[in-house]
Order: C-alpha cells, then sequence, then structure tokens
C-alpha cells in the first residue's frame, strides 16, 4: 500500500460511504424519495384497520379480542400500538 492509498479508520466511514450513495440517488430520482415516504403512510392509513386483532378472533367463542390486544400490546387497536 502506498502513500497515496490511505485508507480510512474510522468507524463511520463505512456507513457513511452507503448513505452518501443512497441520497445521491434519491437526490438524482426525487419521485422514487417521495413514494419511499408515502408508501408507508398509506400501508398504516388503508391496511391499520385490517391489522387488528379483533378481525382475527372474532369467531372465537369466550375470547374478547379488545381484551386480547390491551394485555399483549398495551392498547385496543393498531393505530394506537403504533403511535
Amino acid at each position: 500500500m502506498s502513500d497515496q492509498e490511505e485508507v480510512s479508520k474510522s468507524r463511520f466511514h463505512g456507513p457513511w460511504a452507503l448513505t452518501n450513495r443512497e441520497l445521491k440517488k434519491w437526490y438524482q430520482q426525487p419521485f422514487v424519495l417521495a413514494m419511499g415516504i408515502i408508501q408507508p403512510i398509506l400501508w398504516l392509513a388503508l391496511l391499520g384497520k385490517a391489522m387488528n386483532i379483533g378481525n382475527i378472533v372474532t369467531g372465537i367463542p369466550g375470547i374478547d379480542p379488545k381484551t386480547v390486544m390491551l394485555h399483549t400490546f398495551g392498547t385496543t387497536n393498531y393505530f394506537s400500538f403504533m403511535r
């Protein structure tokens, strides 16, 4: 290894190089950045109600879905759990 090929010994050199590369890609393709931000919001809004355990265990006698959610996740619905 010559003096011109100096390797950075910083712990953050690798992660920063990867982050910098992704930021450059997003800068060149702003649509990808916008969709990356919008997609999780759409999933939460459109599918959030479907993820409630009440929709899964409704047909089982003797099980109250709200009690199961409260004891398992500390809340009675998916939106409160995600906050």
